[in-house]
Parts: C-alpha cells; sequence; structure tokens
C-alpha cells in the first residue's frame, strides 16, 4: 500500500515541475518575443486586462447567454483535451486546458 502511494506522490511531483516549467517557459517566450519586437514584455494593455474593474452596466438575459455559451464551449473543449492530451500526461492537459478556456473567456464574456 506504501508503495502505490509513494508511486503517486513522484507522478504528482514530476507533473508539478513538468507544470511550472511549461508556465514560466511560455511566459518567457512571450516576454522575449515582445522585447525582440520592440514592445515592452508588459504593456499598458496587459495592466488594462488583469488589474481594471469591468464595466458595471451588463444585461442580464446577454450575460446569461454569454455565460451558458461559454459553459457550453468549456464542456465540448474539456472533452475533446481529455482524449487528445491526457495520453501526453496531466502537466499537459491541465495547459492545454487553461489556454482554452481563457480563451473562451475572452472571446465570450469580456
Amino acid at each position: 500500500m506504501s508503495l502505490l502511494l509513494l508511486e503517486k506522490f513522484g507522478y504528482m511531483l514530476w507533473e508539478g515541475l513538468v507544470l511550472v516549467c511549461i508556465i514560466t517557459g511560455s511566459l518567457g517566450f512571450v516576454a522575449l518575443r515582445r522585447k525582440l519586437s520592440g514592445r515592452p514584455a508588459f504593456s499598458n494593455e496587459d495592466r488594462t486586462l488583469l488589474f481594471s474593474t469591468p464595466p458595471a452596466t451588463v444585461s442580464i438575459p446577454r450575460l446569461c447567454l454569454r455565460f451558458g455559451l461559454a459553459v457550453f464551449l468549456f464542456c465540448g473543449i474539456g472533452a475533446f483535451g481529455v482524449l487528445v492530451f491526457a495520453p501526453f500526461g496531466a502537466a499537459i492537459l491541465s495547459v492545454s486546458l487553461l489556454l482554452s478556456c481563457a480563451g473562451i473567456v475572452n472571446i465570450t464574456l469580456l
């Protein structure tokens, strides 16, 4: 029983390390790409997107429709992502789902 627990713990440590490497590598790649093109690594648009308050006036039926569309797309992309990326490991799967869900939120809700 304890060998199985240690094996799972080692797997989680490895997948966590891979996840951290993927995230830091991709952020470094984006910053390098922006610097090479002459733009700042963290622009005013990034600050506005990440730290600004959302608009206060929102139509409730429109918000519900967009939220329903986002949930439907999350389920579809999630099922597809699990089928395609699960054999590559939990870190690759979680990064792919995180990026696709962030894209869906950016398109449907923002």
